[in-house]
């Protein structure tokens, strides 16, 4: 069991150490220019896959004035996600379109005494996204430069559309001079990326309000919510800081990407957001005291370490592919209040790895539901 916030960086382990720093047998142009064109002709399924392996540093309860009281207990906790989101664009009024068509995950804890590791139930995630269609229209002051409205028969509540994210300007991500204009880049050559434009590697469709269904530990799902071993667009709500570059590092073709360039990211980011609106949603009919919703706040700190690398269509002007590897420490802080007005602090603190694969397909345009 690790006692640190979080492990330095294995040097061999990651397994994007495979992406040689050559560029392949095809010799790099010269300059190369990349753009973002978000296609008009067709619309693009975003699959997002994220995993988390991490293991208990600390568990301690503070109540009051006293001295911490730190839990003895070993953990391991594994969770895994996948969701499904079509995005699409009108050429003529420039609005955005995505359906979410899947979202779905599972949480697991494994207790370790002994040597011995005894893996708990599985605990399902789901999302009431499931199917609805949410439509972006460009408005200046809105959440992202975007108002929403839902653009399918099926809905969610009206207050979550605010913190639904429009489709992803992956141009932020790539090279460009002063004015913002795309510039050129010689292969190898570093550009730095704001720390905040990472979530859209990080958390490519948003949130999509995964949440635990009955039977599961009501404690870790709360965590989960808080951002936990998922949710990894909850940090960029809050405070972002660290540091992010870019380079190209391999140029080439293949029958199934065509024309393409291999960008890699090298990042570290720290990341604190107030999380207690967030770990009360969804929590009507449970019991009060395990789902904190009289909890005075909730916090979310989280250190990232690591690599991405964007595989980028020189045909499409687009990401296809995005595979992500970084070594995580995240520390929850919950505040409850006691009995006598006292205050009770919950502080957990665990450590590990995430992986992330994001997948981009061309698919049939269709459209707004509303006019099918």
């Amino acid at each position: 069991m690790r006692t640190s916030f979080i492990s330095h960086v294995a040097s061999g382990g990651l397994l994007l150490t495979g992406f040689a720093a050559a560029f392949g047998a095809t010799e790099a142009r010269r300059g190369l220019v990349l753009r973002f064109d978000r296609s008009t002709e067709f619309a693009v399924e975003v699959e997002h896959v994220e995993r988390h392996s991490l293991e208990l540093d600390r568990l301690a309860l503070v109540k009051g004035e006293d001295p911490p009281v730190v839990s003895e207990t070993s953990m391991h906790l594994w969770t895994a996600s996948r969701a499904l989101g079509l995005e699409e664009v009108d050429p003529v009024t420039g609005l955005l379109r995505r359906q979410y068509s899947s979202a779905e995950g599972v949480l697991q804890v494994g207790l370790i005494a002994d040597g011995e590791e005894a893996r708990g139930p599985e605990m399902l995630l789901a999302s009431p996204l499931d199917g609805v269609g949410v439509a972006y229209t460009p408005r200046e002051g809105a959440p992202e430069g975007y108002a929403r409205h839902f653009d399918t028969v099926n809905a969610v509540k009206e207050g979550l559309l605010p913190g639904l994210a429009a489709p992803r300007d992956w141009g932020k991500l790539l090279p460009r001079d002063p004015s913002g204009a795309p510039r050129p880049v010689e292969p190898g050559e570093a550009w730095d990326i704001r720390p905040e434009d990472l979530e859209a590697v990080f958390s490519p469709l948003g949130d999509t309000i995964l949440v635990g269904g009955e039977g599961g530990d009501p404690r870790m799902l709360r965590a989960y919510q808080t951002g936990l071993g998922g949710n990894l667009h909850a940090g960029f709500g809050g405070d972002v800081a660290g540091k992010a570059s870019a380079r190209i590092v391999e140029e080439g073709a293949s029958s199934e990407f065509g024309r393409y360039v291999d960008v890699r990211l090298d990042f570290t980011l720290s990341l604190r957001a107030d999380r207690t609106e967030a770990s009360q949603r969804n929590r009507r009919g449970q019991d009060t005291e395990d789902y904190g919703l009289e909890m005075l706040s909730a916090g979310l700190e989280q250190v990232f370490e690591g690599k991405s690398v964007i595989r980028w269509s020189l045909d499409s002007d687009a990401p296809v592919r995005i595979l992500t590897e970084a070594e995580e420490g995240t520390r929850v802080i919950v505040r409850l209040p006691e009995p006598g007005g006292t205050v009770s602090q919950q502080e957990l603190d665990m450590s590990g790895a995430l992986n992330l694969t994001t997948t981009f397909r061309k698919k049939a345009k269709v459209g707004s539901a509303r006019q099918r």
